[in-house]
């Protein structure tokens, strides 16, 4: 369980701090995730989501907040001061 914890923890923060700012599956969609002064996310900002993150990851939990709030955040999101955006909004 540690093992797959810090798989999914180094993936989640690695992807989100490369070149791409997403995982492989927010850049097939052409999305980015930045902080909410529309800059990158600083490890500090990575590392508050994917602590957040991977432990609810398989509960859904983190998308419940997501059509309820202003710009459509996650609880993860929120926490962090980070967004999830389409990459031609930049």
């Amino acid at each position: 369980m540690y093992v797959q914890y810090m798989l999914y923890f180094s993936y989640f923060i690695g992807m989100e701090l490369s070149s791409l700012q997403a995982t492989i599956g927010k850049f097939l969609m052409g999305l980015i995730t930045i902080d909410t002064y529309e800059k990158r996310i600083s490890s500090k900002k990575a590392l508050i989501r994917g602590i957040i993150k991977v432990p609810l990851f398989p509960f859904f939990m983190l998308i419940l907040t997501i059509p309820f709030t202003e710009k459509r955040q996650a609880i993860h999101d929120m926490i962090a001061k980070t967004i999830v955006i389409k990459k031609e909004y930049l």
